[in-house]
């Protein structure tokens, strides 16, 4: 349940970086939890929180403390990279827009998704934040960016629980153009939804295969993001540099769709793909695509 605090606005001194100077911003006046990533060698809550009390703290105060992680010891596990940042940021109708610099990116999908998590729980404590949005470099983040995260979304996905490790089969286009090869991966996803699986499964594929007798085709990707799964279809939004790779050489395209499909049509609850391109039907690609038996 969200903690209340008593509110105080103030009108900007000092910014975080391309904020306007007329933007107004609140202080908490009875200390904040801040929350980190659980090491990853500790058992239950994939969350830990640490208490900090000051007479006031900012809502730029509280994301530099977070970010740099300075109310920990030094020799604490990470959860943000070194150097990460805010490069701008506002607060309108209850939501924080946050736009970090690219150093987030150097996190593994479970990593990224933990970190979001510790933003939002932390962040939502001010009264005047219902909900976080969070961009890197002005780019969404992989699947979680795609829409707002309150502090009960986490609450009834099981924030506090321990990411589950799943195996999948994972399909790449085999070197010598014959066809597809499989392979199996553990993963570790957040939740048991769907939407969390088909989201391991298209970043495992953008990691590339284990074995030398398979392509990465997808490597370089820039956004391959699952948008939404619904009555058995999975739509996969990608950019034009994506579309690129997939299509690259011509006469692989084919098996770079196939690798796609059928990889995320083995989930339960997932029939047929459909892709776009920056939400919009890709020219000459069929409508929809079914998983081979």
């Amino acid at each position: 349940m969200k903690k209340t605090f008593a509110a105080l606005v103030l009108m900007l001194a000092l910014l975080l970086p391309a904020c306007a100077a007329s933007q107004v911003q609140s202080s908490q006046t009875q200390g904040m939890d801040f929350y980190y990533a659980s090491p990853v060698n500790e058992s239950g809550s994939a969350l830990r929180s640490e208490r900090v009390e000051r007479e006031t703290i900012s809502i730029a105060e509280a994301l530099d403390l977070l970010l740099t992680e300075s109310y920990l010891p030094e020799e604490h596990s990470r959860t943000f990279p070194v150097g990460t940042k805010v490069m701008d940021w506002s607060l309108e109708s209850g939501v924080l827009s946050l736009n970090l610099s690219e150093d987030l990116e150097r996190l593994t999908n479970i990593q990224l998704t933990e970190a979001e998590y510790c933003i939002v729980m932390t962040m939502t404590q001010f009264d005047e934040i219902n909900a976080v949005s969070i961009t890197v470099d002005g780019k969404k983040l992989p699947g979680a960016g795609s829409h707002l995260l309150t502090r009960q979304d986490l609450i009834l996905i099981g924030e506090i629980k321990d990411p589950i490790l799943l195996t999948f089969q994972l399909y790449f286009p085999l070197a010598d153009g014959s066809g597809l090869g499989m392979e199996e991966r553990e993963c570790e996803v957040t939740d048991s939804s769907v939407l969390a699986q088909a989201e391991a499964i298209v970043q495992q594929l953008t990691n590339g295969p284990a074995g030398r007798d398979m392509l990465p085709f997808l490597q370089g990707a820039s956004h391959l993001e699952i948008v939404s799964i619904l009555d058995g279809l999975c739509t996969v939004d990608l950019d034009r540099e994506t579309m690129e790779l997939i299509c690259s050489p011509t006469e692989r395209y084919e098996l770079s769709i196939g690798a796609i499909v059928n990889s995320i049509t083995q989930l339960d609850g997932v029939d047929e793909v459909r892709f776009t391109m920056n939400d919009a039907p890709i020219e000459n690609w069929a409508e929809r695509y079914q998983g081979s038996d």
